[in-house]
Formats: C-alpha cells, structure tokens, sequence
C-alpha cells in the first residue's frame, strides 16, 4: 500500500491510502469482462485489422522520412548506438552464460579438477561424468541441449529443462545451484567469467540485471545466498561476485503448492512468506 501524510487541524499526522484496493469480487468480476473482450471474435478481427493499419503507416513513415531522421541521428554529438548503455535484464543467473562459454567451462573443470570431490557421497566430477557415460567427446553445444528452440514454447518442463547439462539433475546441482558441497564454487567462477566480459566493453557497453531465486523452502535462504555473493572466492577468479555492470535481483517464484506439500500441514503461506 501506498501512503501520504499530511497535516490535520489539530496539527496531528493523517496518513492517507493513495491506492484504492478493490475487492476480490470486484476483481473477478473485471477479469471475467477482460476475458470475454479478448475471446470476442469481431474484436480480434478489429484488432487485427487495426494493427496492420498501424504497420503499414509506420512503413509509410519510414519510407517518406528516413532521410530526415538520419540527419537529425547524425547531428547527436557525443554519443551514438554503440556509446549508449544497454542493459539486459530479466536474465536468469543460470542462463546468464552462453552455450559456448558453459561448455568451454565445464571442459575445463573436467580435464584440470576431475579429482574434486563434487557431491556430498563422495563421488569426484570424473565419476559423476563417468557414471553419466559422458567423456569429453560429448561436451559439444549440442549435446548439452541447453539452447532454447522451439521446444520450449509454451512448455515450462522442457524450458526448466534448458537448466539441465544433458538432462542431468545430478550437473546442474554441481554447475548451476549455490547450494552445493562446493557451496557453489563453480557457479561463481562461471558467473564472474560472465560479468568480466560486461565490464571489459570490447565495442560496446552493456550492463545487466541478474536474478537469483529465493523458494521460501527455509529461513537460511537469504542468509547463504548473501554468503555467495560476498564470499571472497580463492582462484583464478578471486573476489566476490560483485559487478558495476550488474544489478542483483532476488525473485521469488510460485511455489505455494510446493512448499505446502514437503510440510506436516501445518505451514501457512505466512510461513513461506517469513
């Protein structure tokens, strides 16, 4: 809610609600009107027919004022496409990286680290690739199937899916959670491989808005993903997994129905929320 305060006549504070909170029948009922607009057959067929209006005026426009907009472009001093800051936002930390650079990463891993222990039963990377009946020849782009196509449309199991290094639960644990018996020491290196090349610029600037997931599961959750990112990393990439070209965003996915079920049926969505 949103509040203004002001001064009353007996010179005490009024605070005033700015937002008006409307009912849950109220709601209903508006969202059963905005149904039925947009399954109504003649509106689509306007709409439709109102934005290919729109398109062939804005190819008009472009076609009869190009020139002059490329002058007015031309005449900015100082700045240009490739000075201008962009900032790629809504990006999943997991999928922060390119295909090419997890792949390159993981090679890496395998053929330097292969001894590390990786998981809490003891099991080294060689084992797990080994009782995966991976090797080296499999780490290809392809293989991985971590690159979104048209699988993926409409279809959040095969989306989550993308997370996995060939499907594996067992690699994205190892490679993309926080979580982990290297408390998430990869996933680090691989996020600051990710942010050294945002801070490099080569041509361009760019920045980023990153997001990470808190569940709700435990009250330790923002205690050790803090300790993540301010946890001075030893190693090839030393330091916290600070950027100035990055802005942490912490979301907090819907998992009511999760949560609720892994209790006693004593939770309450008052728990999950504290």
């Amino acid at each position: 809610e949103l509040y203004a305060s002001c001064n009353a006549d007996d010179h005490s504070s009024v605070r005033e609600n700015l937002c008006k909170i409307t009912s849950i029948d109220e709601y209903v009922h508006d969202y059963k009107r905005l149904v039925e607009i947009v399954s109504d057959g003649a509106m689509r067929s306007f709409c439709f027919k109102r934005l290919q209006m729109l398109s062939s005026s804005f190819k008009t426009h472009i076609t009869a004022n190009n020139i002059v907009e490329n002058e007015a472009q031309n005449s900015l001093l100082g700045t240009d496409f490739y000075r201008t800051m962009k900032v790629d936002n809504h990006i999943h930390l997991a999928a922060a990286s390119s295909a090419k650079t997890f792949v390159d990463f993981v090679r890496n891993k395998l053929k330097n680290e292969g001894d590390v222990v990786v998981l809490e039963n003891g099991l080294t990377l060689n084992e797990v690739f080994c009782n995966a009946g991976l090797d080296t020849d499999h780490l290809t782009i392809d293989a991985f199937n971590v690159l979104a196509d048209y699988s993926v449309y409409q279809r959040f199991d095969n989306f989550n899916g993308k997370y996995s290094p060939f499907r594996s639960a067992q690699l994205r644990k190892i490679f993309l959670k926080v979580d982990n018996h290297l408390h998430g020491r990869y996933f680090a290196e691989l996020t600051k491989i990710v942010l050294a090349r945002h801070e490099a610029s080569k041509g361009h600037v760019s920045a980023t808005e990153m997001r990470l997931s808190i569940y709700g599961m435990e009250r330790t959750e923002w205690q050790r993903l803090a300790c993540w990112i301010l946890h001075d990393w030893p190693g090839d990439y030393p330091g916290k997994v600070l950027s100035t070209h990055n802005r942490w965003l912490v979301q907090v996915p819907r998992l009511w129905r999760i949560f609720c079920s892994k209790g006693e049926g004593t939770r309450s969505f008052q728990d999950m929320l504290e």
